[in-house]
């Protein structure tokens, strides 16, 4: 029984962190790694500059978190 409360407890955890994530793309917005840093012999090293994200990435990408988040609310709704 224990392990079902501390599934659903982590269940309802990632849910409200993904609905918050979401909506701090959306209002703040994030950042788009973009290149490589240094490139030698064929591997690449670092990530490259970042940049800021578009509003259409913003808007689409915080929007699918909230979509994620709310499908793991109704899963721990249906689990209690």
């Amino acid at each position: 029984m224990t392990d079902l409360i501390e599934s659903s407890t982590a269940l309802l955890l990632v849910a409200i962190v993904c609905v918050s994530y979401g909506i701090k793309l959306i209002l703040f917005g994030g950042f788009v790694n973009s290149g490589v840093f240094i490139q030698i012999f064929g591997i690449q090293f670092g990530i490259g500059e970042r940049e800021p994200m578009s509003t259409g990435q913003r808007w689409f990408q915080g929007l699918l978190t909230i979509g994620m988040g709310l499908i793991l609310f109704h899963f721990y709704r249906t689990s209690t």
